[in-house]
């Protein structure tokens, strides 16, 4: 689950504040900031991370930016279980994994790759 979405009463719901974090990491970007220059932002902002830290860095924006669930896709079939004795997880790398849109999250403007 995402940091961003609380449950309640057996349904999700956006956390607005932390929220607003990923709206602002992706508004950055598009605005032609670097990894880099988010997080000295954020940092300066003093915008808190996942675990409630004002702790930022190049793998925490690249993992937002790359994060399919943050542009509200939701993905399915990307692994399997190979039988039900093992149960040992295959990811799956091909072109089968599919992609449906659920939840307008951001707005994703042409700028935003």
């Amino acid at each position: 689950m995402t940091w961003w979405v609380i449950k309640v009463n057996r349904t999700y719901v956006i956390n607005e504040e932390q929220a607003a974090t990923i709206r602002m990491v992706f508004t950055l970007y598009s605005q032609g900031y670097g990894e880099k220059a988010i997080v000295n932002e954020l940092s300066r902002l003093g915008r808190k991370d996942g675990h409630g830290n004002v702790s930022w860095s190049c793998t925490k924006i690249s993992r937002i930016l790359r994060n399919a669930t943050y542009m509200g896709y939701v993905c399915y079939n990307k692994s399997k279980v190979n039988n039900y004795l093992e149960k040992k997880r295959i990811n799956n790398l091909d072109e089968t994994s599919s992609y449906y849109k659920r939840v307008v999250f951001i707005d994703r403007s042409p700028a935003v790759c």
